[in-house]
């Protein structure tokens, strides 16, 4: 089957090691050359890779170019304060770090720094241990948000496709809630049995369940016997519409359920006859819980003398 996709929901392996490998980028901005260059002699390591810019624009002009994952920010630069780089980060929905290094005392300076974002705000005179502390800090912080990002980014791709496989699948896949209702159907029930999907969702299972099987139904789906004492395998038939009957083709294959509890495929023989009359589909569908009897279908064709139906199995 071929999946419409944009992009891989998973890199490949040597995308991912190259990802975890790459070099730690740290722009540092400070106007006075002395301190910029012992910022970057106290945080160089062989895994980082360390800029160094004195003002604004200058800072402004890199970060348009390349992209950090981390900014060490004086707070007094010549042409505007720290802030400036601040808002122009957040306008553009950066995702730097920021470290704010400043010479004031006041709590305004802190405040401002705080509240756009930044991830520590030292006071000079600082010590080097200081300053190696906050940095690893914030680093470690920035990894395991990109960690959780990544890891959300590749289940919400999972998600997609899951639902995409299951929505054009070949098989009659639903589920039920506690109450026994449909809360998803995929578009299989239209062809299989003709029932308009939106109109069977939130209606309880019985409304598509033969009333001769209501009873027997209801007994198997909220039994609560376990192990060999539960019903291992139950025949319902299910009512389709007489334009499902003459709709029946070859062109199934297998069929599943899936309840709160569980899930399965099953099989399905192709349909031999094309003889126009009621069709019987039979089938099982397994769960994990005795407690969750859900429906599946299997075809073969007969001529029958009732009203069109389908006959499923459900196994526990």
């Amino acid at each position: 089957m071929l999946i419409p996709w944009k992009g891989q929901p998973f890199p490949p392996e040597g995308q991912r090691r190259a990802t975890a490998e790459a070099l730690v980028r740290i722009l540092v901005i400070d106007d006075e050359p002395s301190l910029a260059r012992s910022i970057t002699a106290l945080l160089q390591a062989d895994d980082r890779l360390i800029e160094e810019c004195g003002t604004v624009a200058e800072a402004l002009a890199r970060l348009n170019a390349a992209a950090y994952d981390l900014i060490v920010l004086d707070y007094r630069l010549p042409d505007a304060s720290g802030l400036a780089v601040m808002d122009w980060l957040l306008s553009h929905e950066r995702r730097e770090s920021v470290i704010m290094i400043s010479a004031e005392q006041s709590v305004e300076a802190a405040v401002g720094a705080l509240r756009r974002g930044a991830a520590d705000f030292l006071v000079k005179p600082y010590s080097a241990e200081q300053l190696r502390r906050s940095v690893a800090k914030t680093l470690a912080k920035r990894q395991t948000e990109r960690s959780r990002r990544q890891t959300r980014q590749r289940l919400e791709s999972s998600e997609q496709m899951h639902r995409y496989l299951v929505e054009n699948s070949l098989d009659l896949i639903y589920t039920l809630d506690a109450d026994g209702r449909f809360s998803y159907l995929n578009q299989r029930i239209e062809s299989l049995l003709s029932h308009p999907r939106s109109a069977l969702l939130g209606k309880h299972f019985s409304e598509i369940v033969y009333p001769g099987d209501l009873e027997r139904a209801r007994f198997s789906f909220n039994e609560r016997r376990t192990g060999p004492r539960a019903t291992s395998n139950l025949a319902l038939r299910l009512t389709a519409t007489r334009s499902a009957m003459w709709k029946a083709t070859s062109t199934a294959r297998s069929a599943s359920c899936s309840t709160p509890w569980g899930s399965t495929t099953v099989p399905i023989p192709a349909l031999q006859s094309t003889t126009p009359g009621p069709t019987v589909l039979r089938g099982a569908c397994r769960a994990t819980d005795s407690t969750s009897r859900a429906m599946a279908t299997t075809a073969s064709t007969t001529r029958l003398p009732i009203s069109p139906t389908v006959t499923f199995s459900a196994t526990a």
